[in-house]
Order: structure tokens, then C-alpha cells, then sequence
């Protein structure tokens, strides 16, 4: 029939999602679905190991002791990754901007991150949980750090920019 003819739909023929497609008489097309599928629950399962695998290791941040990274964020051990969304990670950097900006004086000369660092040690009462909580703000910043926003704050907690250049451009 067609299949020996054209190389086309012998290619698309052994595809597993076309094959219950074709249909020559009944029996022939039970037989390579029963075939299929015997072979496809390994390559399943193996996939099924894979995701498993890939979620295991996306679970935490390595430990980052580069010399980029500010003193305060740096840590030697993996620690849990929070998966912060750009959300969050925007709406809690523009808080502490904006509480940072209300205190005025007392921190005026205070980089962002140090400012970050007493925020979370009066939310969070294990240190732990605080340098974990900025450890993901920091990597998801340089993670989302190829758009404009992000950039900028990640600049700010490398304190490599002035905040005011981050509030004005908010502000147009």
C-alpha cells in the first residue's frame, strides 16, 4: 500500500503518537499498539525518572562563594530553592526600596542589601530562614536579570547603582 511507497509515512508511521492512526485490518494495528506500548512504558519511566531528577535538582541553589556575590548572601552549603516568581521578587525589592527611602537619614548611605538583611532578621527569627529568604531574592535577580527591571535591582545589590536611578525610572 502507501507506507512501502512513500518514506514520508513510513518515518511518520513509527512515530508512537501517529501510529493508532493507521489502520491496515485490526489485528496488524493491536499488535504494533501492543508492541508500543510495552516499549514506551520504559521509555515512560525513564522520562518519568528524568522530571523527577530535573525537580530534585532544581529543589536548591548551590552554594555561591564568588566574589560577586555581596558578603551577606554568600554561603557555602545548597540551600532550599523558593522558586520566587518575578512577582514577588519585584514587589518585595520595591517595598524595601520604598521603606528604605521612608527612614530617610538612618540608612541613607546603607547599601540595599545590608537594608535587606535587617528587614528579614525582624521578619524572619531564625537566621537561617532570613540568608535562605535573600539568597533567592539574590539569585532570582540574576536569573530575571535579562530584563531592564531586574537588572537594575540586581545592580542595586551588587550596589553598583545609585537607588535613585531606579526610583525615577519607576516613576516615568
Amino acid at each position: 500500500g502507501h507506507l512501502e511507497q512513500s518514506p514520508t509515512l513510513k518515518v511518520y508511521f513509527d512515530h508512537p503518537l501517529t501510529q493508532p492512526l493507521w489502520i491496515d485490518n485490526a489485528g496488524t494495528w493491536m499488535r504494533r499498539l501492543q508492541t508500543q506500548t510495552r516499549g514506551s512504558s520504559k521509555a515512560r519511566s525513564d522520562a518519568e525518572a528524568e522530571a523527577e531528577e530535573q525537580r530534585n535538582k532544581d529543589a536548591y541553589l548551590i552554594g555561591d562563594m564568588s566574589e560577586q556575590t555581596p558578603m551577606q548572601l554568600r554561603h557555602e552549603h545548597a540551600i532550599r530553592n523558593l522558586k520566587l516568581t518575578r512577582r514577588k521578587v519585584a514587589e518585595f525589592l520595591d517595598d524595601l526600596l520604598q521603606k528604605k527611602n521612608r527612614i530617610g537619614s538612618q540608612y541613607q548611605n546603607t547599601p540595599l542589601v545590608e537594608c535587606m538583611m535587617i528587614q528579614l532578621a525582624e521578619a524572619y527569627p531564625e537566621e537561617e530562614e532570613a540568608l535562605e529568604f535573600a539568597c533567592n531574592i539574590y539569585a532570582a535577580t540574576r536569573r530575571y536579570s535579562a530584563e531592564p527591571d531586574f537588572f537594575g535591582y540586581l545592580m542595586l545589590l551588587l550596589d553598583k547603582m545609585p537607588e535613585s536611578l531606579i526610583r525615577d525610572n519607576k516613576r516615568v
